[in-house]
C-alpha cells in the first residue's frame, strides 16, 4: 500500500520514452494539408522494408521488447513511409505480473515530416488512444474516450513526431563534437520536447555481450522542475541506434536479433515495488506515530533545493552541496505557526479537471452524503479522507491511473486513486486541493517507497491528508517532492521526473520525535 503500485506502471512504460514540460499554446487557423487521412492501426498487409528487434532491461533485468517495422505506403508521387513500433513489458510488482502493450506509429515524408501519428497503451484492463494530425502550423490531436479528447498544439517545420530523435541521427548521422537540437512529440505526456544532442566520442561499449566502437550521444531532457534527465545513445556510422541508456533505474534498450528479443523475461530477477526504494540505516520505531523527524538527505546530480520543497509539513536547510537537513513536523489547521513560502490556491486548485473530476456525479454524491452538513472545511476533508479509506479497496495493480470519476464508480485502487479521489471530494465541497507525489517510509523494508497523497487549503496553509491510511494526516514519515493539481499535466509528465532520484537519493535519519 505504501508505494504507489500505478506509478511503477506507468513508470516502467514510460521509461521507453522521454518526458518533457512544454505548456500548449494557442494555434492559428487550421489548414488542410493534402495527406489523407488513413487509419494508422489498420494492419499492414505487405512485407516492411525493413525491420528491427530491441530488448528492454532495468536494472540488468530483461523486462520486454520492442518490435519496429518501416513500411513503403505512399505513391510515386507522393511517397511515404510508414514506422510502427510496439513496446511489450512483461514485470513484477508486488509478486502480481503484470503486462502493458505499446504502440507507436508515425505517416511521415522520407525527409522525416510527419503527417500523421497515434499511439495505443493497452493494460490489463484499460486501453488508451492518442491520434495525432498536422495541419499546416497546427498539430490537431485526438484523445479516444477522453473527457477532454481535443488538443491543439502548434507546429512547425522543425517539429517532429514520436521518432524524432531516431529519425534525426539515421537521416543525418552525427559526428564527434557536433550539437543538435530536436524536438520531438512525446506519448503520454502528449507534449513537444526539445532534446539538446551531444556527440562525444567513439567509444567500446557493450552490445549483446560483443564489443562495438560507437559513437556516443548524450541527451538531456530538462523538465519545468528544473531536473535535468540523461539519455546517453550509441550509434553506427549509419546513425543507426544500437544501445541506449536512460538515467531511470539503470534501464537500457538494445538492439538483437529476434530470437533474443523474445526471449523469457526475468520475472523473478526484479520486483518493482518491493525491491525499488531508499534504504535507511537506522529503523525509524513507531512511524505511525512520527510528529517530527529530521533527515540528512544527499542528492547525486541535483541540489536538494531542487528536489524537496517547502511546506508546512517541511523545512529544507541547505548543509553543503548536494546536502540538506529537511525537517517534517505533522502539520495542521494551526500548527506549525509560524509559515514561510505558502502559495494559495489558483482557481485551477478548486476547479474539475480531467482526472480530478470534482463535478462526476458519483463523486458529488459520495462528497454530499459524506460531509455536506459539515460547516468546517477542515472537519469536511478529515471525514472524507477517512471515508475513503474506507470504501476503496487497496490494491488493484492491474490498472494504470485512473480519474477520480472511475476511481468512485469501481471503489478500487492505491494510493494514486486514493489520492485523485479525495482531492475531487473536497472540491466538491469547494475546498481546494491538489496531488502530492513523494515517499513514505515502510517499517517491513525499512526503506522509503514512492507514494501519492493529497493536499487541502485550509484558512493560510495547504495540509497534507491520506485517504489510503486514514488517519486524519500525515506523519513525520512522508517527504515531499512534488505537488498537482493535474490541469496542465499528465499524470505520467507528473510523476516521471521522482523516478531520476531512486538510484541517486540517500537519507540517514538524524532524529524521530513521537
Amino acid at each position: 500500500m505504501f508505494l504507489n503500485s500505478r506509478v511503477w506502471a506507468w513508470l516502467v512504460t514510460v521509461l521507453l520514452v522521454s518526458l518533457g514540460a512544454c505548456k500548449p499554446k494557442s494555434a492559428p487557423v487550421v489548414v488542410e494539408t493534402q495527406t489523407p487521412r488513413v487509419d494508422l492501426f489498420v494492419e499492414d498487409l505487405t512485407p516492411p522494408q525493413s525491420e528491427t528487434w530491441e530488448a528492454h532491461y532495468v536494472r540488468n533485468a530483461k523486462v520486454g521488447h520492442r518490435h519496429t517495422q518501416i513500411f513503403d505506403v505512399g505513391t510515386s508521387d507522393r511517397p511515404l513511409i510508414k514506422i510502427v513500433a510496439t513496446d511489450i513489458l512483461q514485470f513484477r510488482r508486488f509478486g502480481t505480473v503484470s503486462e502493458q502493450e505499446l504502440t507507436m506509429i508515425s505517416l511521415e515524408t522520407p525527409a522525416g515530416d510527419v503527417r500523421q501519428f497515434a499511439y495505443r497503451l493497452r493494460c490489463e484492463t484499460s486501453e488508451t488512444v492518442v491520434k495525432g494530425t498536422v495541419d499546416g502550423e497546427q498539430l490537431r490531436l485526438m484523445r479516444l474516450g477522453s473527457k477532454q479528447p481535443q488538443l491543439r498544439l502548434p507546429w512547425s517545420d522543425r517539429q517532429h513526431g514520436l521518432f524524432a530523435i531516431k529519425r534525426s541521427l539515421q537521416l543525418n548521422p552525427m559526428h564527434a563534437g557536433e550539437r543538435r537540437t530536436v524536438d520531438s512529440f512525446v506519448a503520454l505526456a502528449d507534449r513537444i520536447v526539445s532534446y539538446n544532442l551531444v556527440a562525444k566520442e567513439k567509444e567500446e561499449t557493450d552490445v549483446a555481450g560483443q564489443s562495438r566502437r560507437l559513437l556516443r550521444i548524450d541527451t538531456i531532457d530538462q523538465r519545468a522542475s528544473g531536473w535535468k534527465l540523461p539519455t546517453s545513445y550509441w550509434t553506427d556510422e549509419d546513425g543507426r541506434i544500437l544501445k541506449m541508456r536512460e538515467a531511470h533505474l539503470d534501464r537500457e534498450t538494445i538492439v538483437l536479433n529476434r530470437d533474443t528479443a523474445l526471449k523469457a523475461n526475468d520475472l523473478f530477477k526484479l520486483d518493482l515495488g518491493s525491491d525499488v526504494g531508499i534504504p535507511v540505516s537506522t529503523p525509524i520505531k513507531q512511524p505511525d506515530q512520527l510528529k517530527q523527524a529530521l533527515y540528512r538527505v544527499r542528492t547525486d546530480d541535483l541540489q536538494p533545493a531542487d528536489v524537496f520543497p517547502v511546506s508546512p509539513s517541511q523545512q529544507v536547510t541547505p548543509a553543503e552541496p548536494g546536502v540538506a537537513m529537511v525537517r517534517v513536523t505533522k502539520a495542521t489547521a494551526t500548527t506549525p505557526e509560524q509559515l514561510d513560502q505558502i502559495s494559495p490556491p489558483t482557481p485551477e486548485d478548486l476547479a474539475p479537471n480531467e482526472l480530478i473530476q470534482s463535478n462526476h456525479p458519483r463523486v458529488v454524491s459520495l462528497a454530499n452524503a459524506v460531509a455536506e452538513s459539515i460547516e468546517d472545511p477542515w472537519e469536511a476533508a478529515i471525514r472524507l479522507e477517512q471515508y475513503i479509506y474506507q470504501i476503496l479497496e487497496k490494491e488493484d495493480y492491474a490498472q494504470i491511473f485512473n480519474s477520480a470519476g472511475e476511481v468512485a464508480e469501481r471503489r478500487t485502487g492505491d494510493c494514486s486513486e486514493h489520492a485523485v479521489l479525495l482531492a475531487a471530494a473536497c472540491r466538491a465541497r469547494q475546498i481546494p486541493a491538489k496531488v502530492v507525489v513523494g515517499l513514505i517510509y515502510a517499517p517491513r523494508s525499512q526503506s522509503f517507497l514512492y507514494h501519492m497523497w493529497t493536499e487541502v487549503w485550509i484558512n493560510d496553509r495547504w495540509i497534507p491528508l491520506d485517504a489510503t491510511r486514514g488517519q486524519g494526516g500525515i506523519n513525520a514519515t512522508y517527504l515531499k517532492f512534488r505537488d498537482s493539481n493535474l490541469a496542465r499535466e499528465t499524470a505520467y509528465n507528473f510523476v516521471t521526473p521522482v523516478m531520476y532520484l531512486i538510484d541517486r537519493l540517500h537519507i540517514e535519519v538524524i532524529t524521530a520525535e513521537t
